[in-house]
């Protein structure tokens, strides 16, 4: 759907988006990630989740799919000693805000 906003400029929001955000997120993409895909900026991501209530739970659901995802990650390789975990951990530290 796409609309007007009171500019008159388009808005690119549609409902479907909600599901591309959880199916992205499920496999650990980031809110980066998806503003890229969606063909937006992030600020218009953070716009879309105070404005759609909807849209605002699919992300918060998605962020928990996408810090399981990552987590999985680290559990499927703690005895791997390929795996950078140094590298693993910083991601987690910066992208889940970590302690």
């Amino acid at each position: 759907m796409v609309s007007r906003s009171k500019a008159g400029r388009p808005v690119k929001y549609s409902e479907n988006m909600c599901q591309v955000a959880i199916d992205m997120m499920r496999h650990g993409a980031s809110k980066i990630e998806l503003a890229a895909h969606l063909g937006v900026n992030r600020d218009t991501i953070s716009a879309w989740r105070k404005k759609y209530p909807d849209f605002n739970a699919a992300i918060e659901k998605g962020y928990t799919f996408s810090q399981a995802w990552w987590m999985n990650l680290g559990y499927a390789n703690l005895f791997n000693k390929n795996f950078n975990y140094r590298l693993w951990r910083l991601n987690m530290i910066n992208r889940f805000r970590w302690r």
